[in-house]
């Protein structure tokens, strides 16, 4: 299998909901449940990998991470999320 395996955590503080979207190199998103792993196929290359984090009445922060993917590996990221007002990151 070849692709980017994505792993998301869960924002802190009873205030913070919002949902976790995924996009390969600028391409329509697709979202990732908090607490969960999605596994996302892309081609072998390099690509852009954005985690957008859009929360309710708020703007959507962004993260990108460049990944490369080659045959018969996944790629393993991990998104953080926000915690105590800071942006969300997304880590290879």
């Amino acid at each position: 299998t070849t692709g980017v395996l994505i792993t998301s955590g869960v924002p802190q503080g009873p205030a913070v909901t919002g949902r976790l979207l995924v996009t390969t190199d600028g391409a329509a998103s697709r979202p990732v449940p908090w607490r969960a792993t999605a596994l996302l196929f892309v081609p072998i290359g390099t690509h852009v990998i954005t985690a957008i984090f859009d929360q309710p009445g708020a703007r959507p922060v962004s993260s990108s991470q460049t990944v490369r993917v080659r045959a018969g590996k996944l790629a393993a990221l991990m998104y953080e999320p926000p915690r105590h007002g800071r942006s969300g990151r997304l880590r290879a």
